[in-house]
């Protein structure tokens, strides 16, 4: 089964532009993450570019000595506190592809949202935008919290938005996901099949979907989101009447089985 979806926590700070109390509340959020709990002492911090770090208010914040090592060196020793802790960089050009602890990014644009969301392991990710409306999909996609927002205290007691607004649409997706290498995403040419048949039946079902919502759930299901989008862009197509090639077909009265499930998820 490829339903690996990532399961991290996702927080953001309302900051706007340069803003320095915020990037010191972010490192001081991951240093503190890292110093209690197994991460072996090692934080990472994700920029567009190494002039975000080398350069700027970061700059200030960590110290010309530290960000110059930072920028240099890909990582850096910092000296807090027994053992110490040690600050690992990622950027556009330097992708990460496993981390196994918390993120922190900042003034992350689409790109470099992207490519953390691809990231496997992350446990936290704390995103400060230049500008919170930058961040907004992102925000969405992982339901994040700002953080030090006291209102999280009585979560549980509210009622949240499902993620799939249609139950059916999203067994479909499940369904979807468990057949698909989700490592690959849709590149053969079955599994591009399977994905264009299932939004016609969908669509003939009169079933309808929601394609922010379909690569959202995605996301959050493991599909890095290059590969959502290849899905969303199918989806796109069928809802816009175009009737893309398929090599393989979901059996005829599959729909009558996603009902069936997502039914008796509600019950």
């Amino acid at each position: 089964m490829n339903d690996r979806g990532r399961d991290r926590e996702s927080f953001f700070i309302n900051s706007h532009g340069p803003d320095k109390p915020a990037i010191e509340r972010g490192l001081k959020w991951l240093f503190n993450i890292c110093m209690g709990k197994t991460c072996e002492g090692r934080g990472l911090v994700a920029v567009p570019q190494k002039s975000n770090i080398s350069e700027g208010v970061v700059s200030e914040v960590l110290g010309e000595k530290v960000s110059k090592v930072l920028a240099k060196d890909d990582k850096v020793f910092m000296p807090i506190g027994p053992p110490g802790f040690e600050l690992h960089l990622m950027t556009k050009r330097k992708e990460v592809r496993n981390w196994e602890g918390p993120v922190l990014a900042i003034y992350p644009d689409e790109d470099l949202l992207n490519k953390l969301d691809a990231v496997n392991g992350v446990t936290e990710v704390l995103v400060i935008p230049w500008l919170k409306e930058e961040a907004e999909d992102w925000i969405e996609t992982w339901s994040a919290k700002e953080l030090d927002d006291t209102s999280r205290a009585d979560e549980s007691s509210r009622e949240t938005k499902p993620a799939i607004s249609n139950p059916v649409v999203e067994e479909a997706l499940r369904s979807l996901t468990i057949v698909v290498n989700v490592s690959t995403g849709i590149s053969h040419p079955y599994d591009r099949g399977r994905t264009i048949d299932m939004f016609e039946k969908l669509k003939e079902a009169g079933e309808p979907y929601d394609l922010k919502e379909v690569r959202n759930w995605l996301i959050r299901k493991g599909w890095e989101p290059r590969h959502a989008d290849d899905v969303v862009e199918i989806g796109k197509k069928v809802l816009e009447g175009k009737r893309p090639r398929k090599e393989r077909s979901w059996k005829a009265d599959i729909v009558d089985d996603w009902r069936k499930s997502a039914k008796s998820k509600q019950r």
